[in-house]
Order: structure tokens, then sequence, then C-alpha cells
């Protein structure tokens, strides 16, 4: 009968490799996992795939695509911008350095890079994000990177950058296209993981936190109905209650506590009984709706964000499997 260590291990990475020194390094790959939280089937289990493995998790390749990934982002620091460059790639007269224009668009005073300069260095990132991701590839295998949906993505993202590269430097068009520099943040947040479980969950709380916008929205807009009626006949007439419209904004003021003297003081010296209204709508609307969006974003955040990683037990059993049979 096979043990639960033996299922585990033979379940999504194949049968254990019999050279000693295989195993160890099977081990070593096992621990990096659950220190990690990574999946366990993430990698082969054969020579090939550990060493790729290996040096995909290197000190020194590690360092390379944090830079790498830093070039990236950086180039819309220091690029020419889009609507500098004309129809046959020369720069536009209005952003000419002789007319003065262009300083408005430097950063952190250098000057942008020429059009040329700023599509080689986008070309680097692009090339050394293909190395990785084929180095990926390899130890994960086709029919796993196939599977892997970030990685899918990050191959289609930089396809796309890729192709536009492409069009930019044939004489089809001198313009890059408005898609491949808004992708860049979303390829970087697919290829980082923590950064990928962030936006999952983002994306997965915002039906709950949408929910409570629409019942903070909902009051809102009927103590702004309220206001008016209360302040909207009166004598003189009140310029932030004297439409509905005024009146919401006035009650959007109050909500965010700006400008609250404005708004409140010239109902209160006419009527001192309009405090009740604003003592109402401070506790209503900010002491308790303001207050419950903190307490739930976080309700619906941290189950959506383990510490833990499930995997964990999983890499555990793999690694004493493989210890026991090196015994």
């Amino acid at each position: 009968m096979p043990t639960r260590s033996t299922s585990l291990l033979s379940a999504s990475s194949g049968a254990a490799p019999a050279d000693e020194a295989t195993r160890i390094r099977l081990a070593c790959a096992y621990i990096a996992d659950a220190s990690h939280g990574w999946r366990p089937e993430c990698h082969g289990v054969d020579v090939r795939s550990l060493t790729a493995f290996e040096l995909f998790h290197s000190r020194p390749v590690q360092a390379l695509r944090y830079l790498n990934v830093l070039a990236y982002m950086a180039i819309a620091l220091c690029e020419t911008p889009g609507w500098c460059i004309t129809a046959k790639g020369t720069l536009a007269a209005e952003c000419a350095a002789d007319s003065g224009s262009l300083e408005a668009h430097h950063t952190f005073g250098f000057t942008p890079l020429s059009p040329l300069a700023g599509g080689a260095l986008e070309a680097c990132c692009v090339l050394l994000f293909v190395l990785q991701l084929g180095l990926k590839a390899r130890f994960m295998g086709r029919h796993r990177f196939a599977r892997s949906a970030p990685a899918v993505l990050q191959l289609l993202l930089l396809t796309v950058a890729a192709a536009d590269l492409a069009v930019w430097c044939s004489s089809v068009s001198w313009r890059r296209t408005p898609l491949s520099r808004p992708l860049r943040p979303l390829f970087i947040v697919f290829a980082h993981r923590k950064l990928l479980s962030t936006f999952y969950a983002v994306v997965r709380m915002l039906p709950a936190v949408l929910e409570l916008l629409l019942l903070i929205s909902g009051l809102l807009a009927f103590s702004a109905l309220i206001s008016f009626v209360l302040f909207g006949p009166w004598e003189p007439p009140l310029a932030a209650f004297a439409s509905y419209g005024s009146s919401f904004y006035s009650s959007f003021l109050l909500l965010t506590t700006t400008n609250f003297p404005d708004v409140a003081l010239r109902p209160y010296r006419s009527s001192r009984a309009t405090v009740l209204y604003f003592v109402v709508f401070q506790l209503t609307l900010v002491f308790v709706g303001l207050a419950l969006m903190p307490a739930r974003l976080e309700a619906e955040y941290l189950p959506l964000s383990p510490r833990i990683s499930p995997y964990l037990p999983i890499s555990r059993a793999r690694v004493r499997h493989l210890l026991a049979r090196r015994a």
C-alpha cells in the first residue's frame, strides 16, 4: 500500500528520482516551495527541470529579474511622450529642444530619452522577460506552463508588446499604439505572485465593497433631499441648499468633512435647532458609515489572502518522503 507521502509525491510530480543527489536537490526545491508558498507541482523532478528551477531562483538571476522590472517601469518616467512623435517618427515642432516646451516633459531634471533609445530599452526588457518565461517553461514543463493562467497572460502581454515594437520599427507606423504602454503595469502584476494574489483578492472583494458604497450613497442622497426640504424654502435663501444638486454637493462636503463650517454655520446662525440635523448626519454617515468601510475591507480581504500557504503540508510530506528514501 502506498503511503500518503508517496501518493502526494507521485500525484503531480511523477515518480521519485532514483539518484540520491537528485533526491536531495528535489527536497531543497520542495523546501523552497514551502517557504515561499509556491505550488509543489510547479516544477518537474528531472535533472534539467531542477537545474532550470535553481537557476531561475538563484541570487544573480533574481537580481537581474528585479532590475529588469524596475527598468521596465522606469521607461515611462524617462521616455519621450507619444504626442511629441510625428507620423514620420520625428520630434514634433512644439516639443523641439530649442522651443523650450520640452522642459515641461522633463522628469527629475533629466532630459527625456529619444524615441530610439526608449524603444531599444523597452526591447531589451521585453527580451529579458521572454527569456525569463522560457526558463520558467523549462522547469514547469509545457503542459504545466500551458495550464498556468498567469504565465499564459504574461506571454500574451509580451506578444502584444513585441508586436507593437515590431510595427514601430517597421515602415508601417512610427507611432506607438496606445495599448502597450498601459499594459506594462498589468504585466508586472501578472509576473509577481504576491501582486497577483493581492490583485485577485481586491477584485473578489469589490462586490461587497460596492454594496456598502451603494448604501452610503443612498443615505447621502436621502440626507440631501431632507436638507433641501428643510433649508431650501428659507428666506433669505441659502446658496448651499437652493436646489437638490447644491444640497447633494453640500452633503458630500459634510461627508468628507471638507469646509464643514461653510456649510453648517449659516443654517446654525439662523436657527440653533439645525444642530440636530447635522449631529444626526455626522453620527449616521461619518462616524458609522465611513467607519464601516475599512472594517468591511479588512473583513473581506483577510480571508482572501491567507498568510500560510495551503501547499505547505504537501511540500513537507514530500520532503519527509525523500529523506526517508535516502535513509
